[in-house]
């Protein structure tokens, strides 16, 4: 499959901006943990499960040419 390249939003380029300034670390990600049991924990596995599946910007990946640009 061809990988298509497209411009960072302004978005983005903040998050890059940050990632650059404070490479590896957490800073932009927002984090929950919860601990689900029974019927629950099965239907939400499935909720994120679909919204990974139908939503692009749950599989955004950027990367960064080989000339530094992203």
């Amino acid at each position: 499959m061809e990988m298509k390249y497209y411009p960072l939003s302004r978005t983005q380029k903040e998050i890059i901006f940050f990632e650059d300034e404070c490479p590896g670390t957490a800073i932009n990600s927002i984090c929950a943990l919860y601990q689900c049991e029974g019927d629950f924990a099965d239907t939400m596995e499935k909720v994120v499960n679909s919204l990974v599946e139908h939503e692009q910007s749950f599989r955004l990946r950027m990367h960064k040419t080989e000339e530094g640009e992203w």
